[in-house]
């Protein structure tokens, strides 16, 4: 992914780290949803259907907040934490994965109480590489995955994974895509399962 920099070689911030391994319970076995090795340690290949989203991290919601997006003004804080979001689309793809749901493998990025907003309080998010497949065209992306135990609002359904990835052209609600993310980046684990990543104290 040439329009990734994780920023391997600048000392790590005290906020940035590697999601929990997922630990919590039981990865989902590979006839569920037709999910290949959907475990943290092996390539995982999920299914999933686009469905609208809030619209809020592109902008399209018209939050007065956010004029131009929740990801236009995150980026420049995680580009300080070492991943650049340039190349990619500032909005994200929601792709529903039930009946499995996504959570950070050991190898993903975890960025920590990044206060991005004045009037937002601050949150934790992790990133894990993956790919996008639609109409047999491969892109490269990332799940975006704000923890839900620092999300303050737009809460999404369990099996729905937010991607952020170069614009497709001819993309669609209701089209079928998969998901294919590298040993360690993610866990698909069956929705209802115990989160792995911890509580905000």
């Amino acid at each position: 992914m040439s329009n990734l920099d994780i920023g391997a070689k600048r000392p790590s911030p005290s906020n940035v780290g590697k999601s929990p391994a997922c630990g919590s319970g039981t990865a989902a076995p590979a006839s569920s949803a037709s999910a290949s090795g959907a475990t943290s340690g092996a390539a995982s290949v999920v299914p999933g259907v686009v469905v609208r989203g809030h619209g809020v991290a592109s902008g399209r919601a018209g939050d007065p907040r956010f004029p131009s997006g929740t990801l236009s003004l995150q980026a420049p804080h995680f580009k300080a934490l070492g991943l650049d979001l340039s190349g990619f689309h500032l909005g994200t793809i929601n792709v529903d994965c039930a009946p499995l749901r996504f959570e950070p493998g050991p190898g993903a990025l975890l960025f920590e109480r990044v206060k991005w907003h004045p009037d937002v309080p601050a949150e934790t998010f992790s990133f894990a590489r993956v790919s996008i497949t639609h109409h047999g065209k491969r892109y490269p992306a990332l799940v975006y995955f704000p923890h839900p135990e620092t999300k303050p609002e737009h809460f999404q359904p369990g099996g729905v994974a937010e991607i952020i990835a170069p614009r497709i052209e001819g993309l669609a609600y209701g089209d079928a895509v998969t998901l294919e993310s590298t040993p360690g980046q993610a866990c698909w684990v069956p929705i209802g399962t115990a989160p792995a990543h911890p509580a905000a104290p």
